[in-house]
């Protein structure tokens, strides 16, 4: 089984089957579940963590919860009749908005204070590769070329606060650049692709 397209993360997210919603609240700490299309309440899970962002497996039985002021990852089982948390894996200081692999079997977190990204292996939920990007990664998505094959989709990673333009003074127009880091889901490899700035509108 795996998901008919790209994936990314966020604080709401659609089961792949449009079947329900998962919403995550940072203020209340809370996980909610609602049928769709009628938006009736399912289930409301307190995980406390400031949840910043969660994803649905494939088969949409399983949830995926980052915690960003806990600095961990939840998962969430048995999505369609009793939803508890089963799992729970530290993964460093303030991770972002983590993506899923096209099969679900890695979850790929940014780690906002630290420069990593970090490879889930959502079985186990353990660490299975530490990537060190610098900056300050904060949002992924993942590629899927529908083959049903994880090890040659690319990783995408945002930079939060992008990186100096060289040459460019501090504080000015067109001083920074946007970074994206792309990361070889097969090896780790890393890479970066340069943004520059928008020219501003007058």
């Amino acid at each position: 089984v795996a998901f008919p397209g790209p994936t990314k993360g966020g604080p709401i997210v659609a089961s792949p089957d449009g079947s329900r919603l998962a919403v995550v609240n940072s203020g209340s700490g809370e996980l909610t579940i609602f049928a769709l299309p009628d938006l009736q309440e399912e289930a409301r899970i307190t995980l406390g963590g400031e949840p910043e962002s969660v994803s649905f497996s494939p088969t949409g039985d399983t949830i995926y919860a980052v915690l960003r002021a806990d600095g961990s990852v939840v998962r969430v089982a048995d999505v369609g009749g009793s939803p508890a948390v089963d799992a729970t894996l530290e993964v460093g200081a303030e991770p972002g908005r983590a993506a899923l692999s096209s099969t679900g079997g890695r979850l790929w977190v940014p780690l906002w204070a630290e420069g990593y990204v970090v490879a889930v292996d959502t079985d186990t939920m353990t660490v299975a590769n530490e990537i060190q990007t610098g900056g300050s990664p904060y949002a992924a998505c993942v590629t899927n070329d529908l083959d049903l094959e994880e090890d040659d989709e690319t990783v995408f990673v945002t930079d939060f606060y992008g990186v100096a333009k060289a040459g460019a003074r501090e504080a000015t127009d067109g001083a920074r650049e946007g970074r994206v880091f792309t990361i070889a889901a097969a090896d780790g490899a890393l890479d970066e692709i340069r943004l520059p700035a928008l020219t501003a509108s007058s």
